[in-house]
């Protein structure tokens, strides 16, 4: 991400540099750890023929934080007071009680993967290139998520806070 101390326009779904336009696509791997061994091997062996395969530049971001349970008991309310008459009151209880137990006793951590493409430019050729790089990436979505991935070119607001989160 080193080229983005230059960033002279953050768009749409792109960071635009003085001679570069940047898209970056989240990847997050599917059930990855409930696979057994042999179809994770499977699954990297396939990534990685993949990524040997691009025609693009690119760079790798892994960036670890801290899990966050939120969206889980954000569930487990709404499916609380949705129907309260199936949904059993301890058993949500004590649910969110081991999880909050986990998170308060471990160090849980959790890996979010980014790839960075880029692609140079010149002021004659923006456009161009953009659109180009937009159908690259659109294309590398559709190979990451036939690899069992849920993968997401990043938005402008995600973009700001990744750089945010990067350059703290």
């Amino acid at each position: 991400m080193h080229e983005l101390i230059n960033i002279k326009e953050i768009g749409e779904d792109f960071i635009c540099t003085k001679d570069k336009i940047i898209q970056i696509i989240k990847v997050s791997p599917l059930n990855y750890y409930l696979m057994s061994t042999l179809e994770q091997k499977a699954l990297i062996k396939n990534f990685q023929n993949l990524l040997i395969s691009l025609n693009s530049n690119f760079q790798i971001l892994i960036k670890i934080t801290k899990l966050n349970q939120k969206e889980t008991y954000d569930y487990l309310e709404q499916k609380r007071s949705e129907d309260t008459y199936i949904f059993n009151e301890n058993i949500a209880d004590a649910y969110v009680s081991f999880l909050k137990n986990i998170e308060n006793t471990n160090n849980f951590n959790q890996k979010d993967f980014y790839l960075i493409m880029s692609i140079d430019y010149n002021n004659e050729n923006f456009n161009e290139k953009l659109l180009l790089k937009r159908d690259e990436t659109k294309h590398l979505i559709s190979e990451l998520n036939s690899l069992k991935n849920n993968s997401i070119t990043l938005k402008k607001n995600e973009l700001l806070e990744l750089i945010k989160q990067y350059f703290e």
